[in-house]
Protein backbone atom coordinates (compact mmCIF):
# COMPACT_ATOMS: atom_id res chain seq x y z
CA UNK A 1 0.00 0.00 0.00
CA UNK A 2 2.95 1.89 0.82
CA UNK A 3 4.57 1.51 -2.21
CA UNK A 4 1.62 2.37 -4.60
CA UNK A 5 0.63 5.62 -2.34
CA UNK A 6 4.20 6.28 -3.30
CA UNK A 7 3.85 5.97 -6.68
CA UNK A 8 1.03 7.65 -6.73
CA UNK A 9 2.65 11.15 -5.59
CA UNK A 10 5.56 10.45 -8.14
CA UNK A 11 3.36 9.89 -11.28
CA UNK A 12 1.23 13.22 -10.22
CA UNK A 13 4.53 14.87 -9.37
CA UNK A 14 5.59 13.71 -12.74
CA UNK A 15 2.75 14.92 -14.83
CA UNK A 16 2.70 18.57 -12.66
CA UNK A 17 6.34 18.79 -13.94
CA UNK A 18 4.87 17.56 -17.71
CA UNK A 19 1.85 20.28 -18.03
CA UNK A 20 4.28 23.22 -16.37
CA UNK A 21 6.70 22.55 -19.05
CA UNK A 22 4.20 22.18 -21.82
CA UNK A 23 2.34 25.38 -20.39
CA UNK A 24 5.29 27.46 -20.69
CA UNK A 25 6.34 26.26 -24.22
CA UNK A 26 2.62 27.12 -25.42
CA UNK A 27 3.37 30.26 -23.76
CA UNK A 28 6.52 31.11 -25.88
CA UNK A 29 4.39 31.33 -28.59
CA UNK A 30 6.50 30.41 -31.28
CA UNK A 31 6.15 27.44 -33.78
CA UNK A 32 8.53 24.55 -32.68
CA UNK A 33 7.70 25.71 -28.63
CA UNK A 34 3.89 25.01 -29.32
CA UNK A 35 5.15 22.14 -31.65
CA UNK A 36 6.67 20.78 -28.05
CA UNK A 37 4.14 21.63 -26.26
CA UNK A 38 1.51 19.49 -28.47
CA UNK A 39 4.25 16.26 -28.27
CA UNK A 40 4.05 17.07 -24.49
CA UNK A 41 0.43 17.01 -24.03
CA UNK A 42 -1.33 15.73 -27.20
CA UNK A 43 -4.91 16.04 -25.64
CA UNK A 44 -4.82 20.16 -25.31
CA UNK A 45 -7.15 21.12 -27.88
CA UNK A 46 -5.82 25.00 -27.66
CA UNK A 47 -2.30 23.41 -28.32
CA UNK A 48 -3.41 22.40 -31.69
CA UNK A 49 -5.40 25.27 -32.41
CA UNK A 50 -2.17 27.50 -32.06
CA UNK A 51 -0.08 25.09 -33.27
CA UNK A 52 -2.64 25.33 -36.76
CA UNK A 53 -2.27 29.24 -36.78
CA UNK A 54 1.34 28.74 -36.98
CA UNK A 55 1.14 26.26 -40.00
CA UNK A 56 -1.16 28.20 -41.99
CA UNK A 57 0.91 31.35 -41.72
CA UNK A 58 3.41 29.01 -42.94
CA UNK A 59 1.48 28.63 -46.17
CA UNK A 60 0.55 25.25 -45.08
CA UNK A 61 -2.23 22.73 -44.67
CA UNK A 62 -3.55 23.37 -41.06
CA UNK A 63 -6.85 21.19 -41.42
CA UNK A 64 -5.14 18.12 -39.14
CA UNK A 65 -4.45 20.13 -36.14
CA UNK A 66 -7.79 21.58 -36.45
CA UNK A 67 -9.31 18.51 -36.71
CA UNK A 68 -7.73 16.94 -33.85
CA UNK A 69 -9.17 20.07 -31.80
CA UNK A 70 -12.41 19.81 -32.47
CA UNK A 71 -11.89 16.19 -31.64
CA UNK A 72 -10.61 16.70 -28.24
CA UNK A 73 -13.34 19.48 -27.52
CA UNK A 74 -16.12 18.70 -29.74
CA UNK A 75 -18.55 21.51 -27.63
CA UNK A 76 -16.04 24.04 -28.63
CA UNK A 77 -17.68 26.11 -30.76
CA UNK A 78 -14.83 28.23 -31.61
CA UNK A 79 -13.11 25.28 -33.16
CA UNK A 80 -15.66 23.97 -35.36
CA UNK A 81 -15.82 27.48 -36.57
CA UNK A 82 -12.46 28.52 -37.07
CA UNK A 83 -12.46 24.79 -39.31
CA UNK A 84 -15.82 26.47 -41.45
CA UNK A 85 -13.76 29.13 -41.83
CA UNK A 86 -10.81 27.28 -43.54
CA UNK A 87 -13.03 25.21 -45.11
CA UNK A 88 -14.90 28.30 -46.81
CA UNK A 89 -11.31 29.17 -48.36
CA UNK A 90 -10.43 26.36 -49.65
CA UNK A 91 -13.88 26.24 -50.97
CA UNK A 92 -15.28 23.26 -49.67
CA UNK A 93 -18.83 24.74 -49.32
CA UNK A 94 -20.81 21.47 -47.67
CA UNK A 95 -17.88 20.96 -45.34
CA UNK A 96 -18.20 25.02 -44.22
CA UNK A 97 -21.58 24.82 -43.50
CA UNK A 98 -21.54 21.61 -41.63
CA UNK A 99 -18.69 22.55 -39.38
CA UNK A 100 -20.95 25.73 -38.89
CA UNK A 101 -24.25 23.70 -38.12
CA UNK A 102 -21.66 21.57 -35.70
CA UNK A 103 -21.15 25.13 -33.67
CA UNK A 104 -24.84 25.64 -33.46
CA UNK A 105 -25.70 22.58 -32.04
CA UNK A 106 -22.77 22.41 -29.65
CA UNK A 107 -23.03 25.95 -28.45
CA UNK A 108 -26.67 28.16 -27.62
CA UNK A 109 -24.67 31.51 -27.82
CA UNK A 110 -24.94 34.20 -30.33
CA UNK A 111 -21.22 33.42 -31.98
CA UNK A 112 -21.64 30.55 -33.81
CA UNK A 113 -25.06 31.87 -34.90
CA UNK A 114 -23.48 35.01 -36.25
CA UNK A 115 -21.04 32.83 -37.96
CA UNK A 116 -23.64 30.71 -39.53
CA UNK A 117 -25.24 33.79 -40.87
CA UNK A 118 -22.42 35.98 -42.31
CA UNK A 119 -21.81 32.43 -44.11
CA UNK A 120 -25.18 32.33 -45.85
CA UNK A 121 -24.91 36.00 -46.49
CA UNK A 122 -21.76 35.88 -48.59
CA UNK A 123 -23.26 32.83 -49.97
CA UNK A 124 -25.34 34.63 -50.93
CA UNK A 125 -28.57 32.16 -50.25
CA UNK A 126 -30.83 34.57 -48.58
CA UNK A 127 -33.46 32.32 -47.52
CA UNK A 128 -31.22 30.60 -45.02
CA UNK A 129 -29.41 33.96 -43.93
CA UNK A 130 -33.03 35.62 -42.78
CA UNK A 131 -33.19 32.19 -40.84
CA UNK A 132 -29.55 32.74 -39.45
CA UNK A 133 -30.21 36.23 -38.98
CA UNK A 134 -33.58 35.68 -37.06
CA UNK A 135 -31.58 33.07 -34.71
CA UNK A 136 -28.48 35.53 -34.22
CA UNK A 137 -30.75 38.33 -33.57
CA UNK A 138 -32.52 36.01 -30.77
CA UNK A 139 -29.32 35.46 -29.22
CA UNK A 140 -27.86 38.77 -29.72
CA UNK A 141 -26.63 40.11 -26.44
CA UNK A 142 -25.88 43.91 -27.16
CA UNK A 143 -25.75 45.34 -30.16
CA UNK A 144 -28.07 44.25 -33.22
CA UNK A 145 -27.30 46.98 -35.83
CA UNK A 146 -24.45 44.92 -37.37
CA UNK A 147 -27.23 42.34 -38.16
CA UNK A 148 -29.45 45.29 -39.84
CA UNK A 149 -26.74 46.49 -41.96
CA UNK A 150 -26.09 42.96 -43.47
CA UNK A 151 -30.04 42.49 -43.84
CA UNK A 152 -30.76 45.72 -45.67
CA UNK A 153 -27.40 44.71 -47.63
CA UNK A 154 -29.15 41.42 -48.28
CA UNK A 155 -31.96 43.76 -50.58
CA UNK A 156 -34.50 43.43 -46.93
CA UNK A 157 -37.35 46.40 -46.26
CA UNK A 158 -37.96 47.39 -42.84
CA UNK A 159 -41.20 45.03 -42.50
CA UNK A 160 -38.66 42.10 -44.18
CA UNK A 161 -36.44 42.96 -41.15
CA UNK A 162 -38.78 43.23 -38.44
CA UNK A 163 -40.54 40.31 -38.99
CA UNK A 164 -36.73 38.76 -38.03
CA UNK A 165 -36.87 40.43 -34.31
CA UNK A 166 -37.73 38.22 -31.42
CA UNK A 167 -40.41 39.63 -29.12
CA UNK A 168 -39.58 42.77 -26.59
CA UNK A 169 -39.23 46.37 -26.93
CA UNK A 170 -34.74 46.62 -26.55
CA UNK A 171 -35.25 44.81 -30.23
CA UNK A 172 -37.11 47.19 -31.49
CA UNK A 173 -34.71 50.31 -29.45
CA UNK A 174 -32.04 48.83 -31.49
CA UNK A 175 -33.63 48.93 -35.05
CA UNK A 176 -34.35 52.59 -34.55
CA UNK A 177 -31.03 53.61 -33.87
CA UNK A 178 -29.70 51.48 -36.79
CA UNK A 179 -32.76 53.62 -38.74
CA UNK A 180 -31.65 57.07 -37.63
CA UNK A 181 -27.43 56.35 -38.09
CA UNK A 182 -27.58 54.82 -41.72
CA UNK A 183 -29.95 57.79 -42.81
CA UNK A 184 -33.11 55.35 -43.16
CA UNK A 185 -35.54 57.84 -41.23
CA UNK A 186 -37.96 57.45 -44.12
CA UNK A 187 -38.30 54.05 -43.08
CA UNK A 188 -38.26 54.78 -39.24
CA UNK A 189 -42.21 56.13 -38.41
CA UNK A 190 -43.54 52.71 -37.39
CA UNK A 191 -40.96 51.95 -35.73
CA UNK A 192 -40.28 55.03 -33.77
CA UNK A 193 -44.48 55.01 -32.78
CA UNK A 194 -44.00 51.28 -31.40
CA UNK A 195 -40.32 52.38 -29.16
CA UNK A 196 -42.35 55.55 -27.65
CA UNK A 197 -45.69 53.64 -26.71
CA UNK A 198 -43.14 51.65 -24.34
CA UNK A 199 -40.61 54.40 -23.38
CA UNK A 200 -38.31 54.50 -20.55
CA UNK A 201 -35.80 56.95 -19.54
CA UNK A 202 -33.18 54.90 -21.42
CA UNK A 203 -35.06 55.67 -24.32
CA UNK A 204 -34.79 59.53 -23.88
CA UNK A 205 -31.81 60.91 -25.34
CA UNK A 206 -32.67 57.98 -28.75
CA UNK A 207 -36.44 59.66 -29.16
CA UNK A 208 -34.99 62.69 -28.99
CA UNK A 209 -32.31 62.70 -31.17
CA UNK A 210 -35.49 60.78 -33.66
CA UNK A 211 -37.80 64.02 -33.16
CA UNK A 212 -34.41 66.72 -34.35
CA UNK A 213 -33.69 64.25 -37.07
CA UNK A 214 -37.49 64.40 -38.23
CA UNK A 215 -38.47 67.69 -37.56
CA UNK A 216 -38.70 69.31 -41.42
CA UNK A 217 -38.71 65.68 -43.12
CA UNK A 218 -41.54 63.83 -41.59
CA UNK A 219 -43.45 66.32 -39.25
CA UNK A 220 -46.29 64.33 -38.30
CA UNK A 221 -43.93 61.78 -36.98
CA UNK A 222 -41.95 64.02 -35.08
CA UNK A 223 -44.78 65.47 -33.64
CA UNK A 224 -46.32 62.20 -32.37
CA UNK A 225 -43.18 60.74 -31.10
CA UNK A 226 -42.68 63.67 -29.07
CA UNK A 227 -46.64 63.43 -28.44
CA UNK A 228 -45.94 59.90 -26.60
CA UNK A 229 -42.92 61.64 -24.78
CA UNK A 230 -44.65 63.91 -23.10
CA UNK A 231 -48.32 60.62 -22.53
CA UNK A 232 -45.61 59.13 -20.52
CA UNK A 233 -44.24 62.35 -18.84
CA UNK A 234 -40.63 61.00 -19.82
CA UNK A 235 -40.65 65.12 -20.93
CA UNK A 236 -42.55 67.57 -18.46
CA UNK A 237 -44.36 69.28 -21.29
CA UNK A 238 -48.10 68.61 -22.85
CA UNK A 239 -49.06 67.08 -26.02
CA UNK A 240 -48.98 68.97 -29.29
CA UNK A 241 -52.00 69.38 -31.35
CA UNK A 242 -51.52 72.17 -34.22
CA UNK A 243 -55.19 70.69 -35.93
CA UNK A 244 -56.46 72.50 -32.43
CA UNK A 245 -54.54 75.10 -32.14
CA UNK A 246 -51.66 73.79 -29.44
CA UNK A 247 -48.56 74.93 -30.46
CA UNK A 248 -46.74 75.93 -28.03
CA UNK A 249 -44.18 74.21 -25.59
CA UNK A 250 -43.30 74.77 -22.01
CA UNK A 251 -44.95 78.44 -22.53
CA UNK A 252 -44.27 78.81 -18.86
CA UNK A 253 -40.86 78.29 -19.29
CA UNK A 254 -40.74 75.37 -16.29
CA UNK A 255 -37.65 73.16 -16.39
CA UNK A 256 -36.43 74.13 -20.05
CA UNK A 257 -35.00 70.89 -22.02
CA UNK A 258 -33.66 72.82 -24.95
CA UNK A 259 -34.77 70.07 -27.24
CA UNK A 260 -37.09 68.67 -29.64
CA UNK A 261 -39.81 71.15 -29.28
CA UNK A 262 -38.93 72.84 -26.58
CA UNK A 263 -37.02 76.45 -26.23
CA UNK A 264 -33.76 76.70 -27.13
CA UNK A 265 -31.57 79.90 -26.14
CA UNK A 266 -28.67 82.03 -28.20
CA UNK A 267 -25.58 82.74 -26.94
CA UNK A 268 -24.78 84.30 -23.74
CA UNK A 269 -22.29 87.80 -25.30
CA UNK A 270 -24.47 91.06 -24.00
CA UNK A 271 -27.22 88.93 -22.63
CA UNK A 272 -28.18 87.16 -20.10
CA UNK A 273 -31.50 84.48 -19.61
CA UNK A 274 -32.40 83.26 -16.56
CA UNK A 275 -35.47 82.05 -14.75
CA UNK A 276 -37.25 84.62 -12.97
CA UNK A 277 -37.99 84.59 -9.44
CA UNK A 278 -41.48 85.47 -10.20
CA UNK A 279 -42.57 83.17 -13.07
CA UNK A 280 -41.23 83.05 -16.32
CA UNK A 281 -37.76 83.77 -18.24
CA UNK A 282 -36.18 87.15 -17.52
CA UNK A 283 -33.94 88.07 -20.46
CA UNK A 284 -31.66 91.27 -19.46
CA UNK A 285 -29.65 93.07 -22.40
CA UNK A 286 -26.95 94.95 -21.14
CA UNK A 287 -26.37 97.37 -23.99
CA UNK A 288 -23.47 95.69 -25.07
CA UNK A 289 -25.34 93.00 -27.38
CA UNK A 290 -24.82 92.41 -31.12
CA UNK A 291 -26.95 94.60 -33.46
CA UNK A 292 -29.10 91.49 -34.25
CA UNK A 293 -29.54 88.43 -32.14
CA UNK A 294 -32.31 85.40 -32.05
CA UNK A 295 -32.15 85.19 -28.05
CA UNK A 296 -35.00 82.34 -28.02
CA UNK A 297 -36.68 80.30 -30.09
CA UNK A 298 -39.12 77.17 -30.81
CA UNK A 299 -40.27 74.70 -33.46
CA UNK A 300 -44.02 74.77 -33.68
CA UNK A 301 -46.15 72.61 -35.46
CA UNK A 302 -48.81 74.17 -37.58
CA UNK A 303 -51.30 73.11 -39.87
CA UNK A 304 -51.97 74.55 -43.65
CA UNK A 305 -54.71 77.15 -44.07
CA UNK A 306 -55.21 77.49 -39.85
CA UNK A 307 -54.97 81.12 -37.90
CA UNK A 308 -53.42 80.95 -34.73
CA UNK A 309 -52.97 83.32 -32.18
CA UNK A 310 -49.90 83.38 -29.91
CA UNK A 311 -50.27 85.40 -26.76
CA UNK A 312 -47.91 86.71 -24.17
CA UNK A 313 -47.76 88.48 -20.84
CA UNK A 314 -44.75 90.50 -20.08
CA UNK A 315 -43.06 93.61 -18.35
CA UNK A 316 -40.19 95.99 -19.60
CA UNK A 317 -37.90 97.59 -17.59
CA UNK A 318 -35.22 99.79 -19.21
CA UNK A 319 -34.52 102.52 -21.34
CA UNK A 320 -37.47 104.62 -23.30
CA UNK A 321 -37.92 104.60 -26.60
CA UNK A 322 -38.02 101.09 -29.32
CA UNK A 323 -36.65 98.31 -27.09
CA UNK A 324 -35.87 96.19 -30.86
CA UNK A 325 -37.59 92.98 -29.23
CA UNK A 326 -40.00 91.55 -31.10
CA UNK A 327 -41.22 87.84 -32.14
CA UNK A 328 -40.69 86.66 -35.33
CA UNK A 329 -42.22 83.68 -37.30
CA UNK A 330 -40.73 82.16 -40.13
CA UNK A 331 -41.21 79.32 -42.38
CA UNK A 332 -39.51 75.52 -41.75
CA UNK A 333 -36.78 74.49 -39.44
CA UNK A 334 -34.19 76.30 -40.73
CA UNK A 335 -33.31 79.70 -42.72
CA UNK A 336 -33.42 79.69 -46.18
CA UNK A 337 -31.64 82.89 -46.46
CA UNK A 338 -30.20 84.94 -43.53
CA UNK A 339 -32.96 87.84 -44.37
CA UNK A 340 -35.52 85.17 -45.11
CA UNK A 341 -39.02 86.58 -44.67
CA UNK A 342 -41.24 86.13 -41.84
CA UNK A 343 -44.58 85.05 -41.97
CA UNK A 344 -45.38 87.57 -38.91
CA UNK A 345 -43.96 90.44 -36.85
CA UNK A 346 -45.41 91.41 -34.05
CA UNK A 347 -44.84 95.16 -32.88
CA UNK A 348 -41.87 95.93 -30.72
CA UNK A 349 -42.45 95.50 -26.39
CA UNK A 350 -42.58 99.01 -25.40
CA UNK A 351 -43.95 100.59 -22.22
CA UNK A 352 -43.15 99.62 -18.42
CA UNK A 353 -46.36 98.64 -16.82
CA UNK A 354 -47.37 94.89 -16.64
CA UNK A 355 -49.11 94.00 -20.62
CA UNK A 356 -50.40 91.33 -23.25
CA UNK A 357 -49.42 91.11 -26.69
CA UNK A 358 -50.86 89.61 -29.60
CA UNK A 359 -49.41 88.10 -32.34
CA UNK A 360 -51.54 86.23 -35.33
CA UNK A 361 -50.86 84.37 -38.47
CA UNK A 362 -51.75 81.41 -41.33
CA UNK A 363 -49.91 78.85 -41.81
CA UNK A 364 -49.55 78.30 -45.41
CA UNK A 365 -48.21 74.27 -45.57
CA UNK A 366 -48.63 71.92 -42.80
CA UNK A 367 -45.74 70.81 -41.13
CA UNK A 368 -43.11 72.91 -38.79
CA UNK A 369 -42.26 76.89 -38.59
CA UNK A 370 -40.08 78.50 -36.12
CA UNK A 371 -41.28 81.29 -33.40
CA UNK A 372 -38.24 83.11 -32.48
CA UNK A 373 -37.86 86.19 -29.94
CA UNK A 374 -35.29 88.53 -31.00
CA UNK A 375 -33.38 91.86 -30.64
CA UNK A 376 -33.04 94.42 -33.83
CA UNK A 377 -31.38 97.62 -33.24
CA UNK A 378 -33.68 99.93 -34.01
CA UNK A 379 -32.38 102.71 -36.83
CA UNK A 380 -31.05 105.65 -35.15
CA UNK A 381 -31.17 104.46 -31.87
CA UNK A 382 -28.31 102.86 -29.60
CA UNK A 383 -28.16 99.83 -28.65
CA UNK A 384 -31.46 99.46 -26.01
CA UNK A 385 -30.58 98.50 -21.88
CA UNK A 386 -32.82 96.94 -20.73
CA UNK A 387 -35.05 93.63 -18.64
CA UNK A 388 -37.68 91.69 -20.16
CA UNK A 389 -40.01 89.63 -17.76
CA UNK A 390 -41.69 87.21 -20.02
CA UNK A 391 -44.47 85.04 -19.07
CA UNK A 392 -46.85 82.77 -19.85
CA UNK A 393 -46.83 82.62 -23.78
CA UNK A 394 -49.23 80.74 -25.47
CA UNK A 395 -50.95 79.96 -28.48
CA UNK A 396 -54.79 78.87 -29.94
CA UNK A 397 -56.90 78.58 -32.84
CA UNK A 398 -57.35 82.17 -34.64
CA UNK A 399 -60.74 83.47 -34.63
CA UNK A 400 -62.51 82.70 -38.16
CA UNK A 401 -60.02 79.66 -39.09
CA UNK A 402 -61.78 77.63 -41.54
Amino acid sequence: MILLTLCGAGLTIYYSIVFARADSLFRRNTMASVKSAVLLVPGNADYHALLAEYIEEAGLNPDEELAAATEISPRESRFWIRRAFRAEVEQKFQDSERFLREAVKVDNGFAPRAALMNYYFRRQDIPQFREAARAALRTAYSDRRPIFRLCFAAGDDIAATKALLPPGHRPLVDLLAFLMESGRLAQAPDIASAVASEADADDLNLLLGYVEQQTGKNDASAVAVWNALCARRLVPFSPLSPDQGTIITNGDFEGTLSRGFDWRFGPAGGVAISHSFAGGESVELNGNQPEFRILMEQKIPVTGGKSYSISWDYQLDGAAGDSGLRWIVKKGVTDATPEQEPIAVSTTFDGTNSRTGHLTFTADHSGTDRLSLEYRRAPETIRWKGTLQLRHVSAAEAAGTP
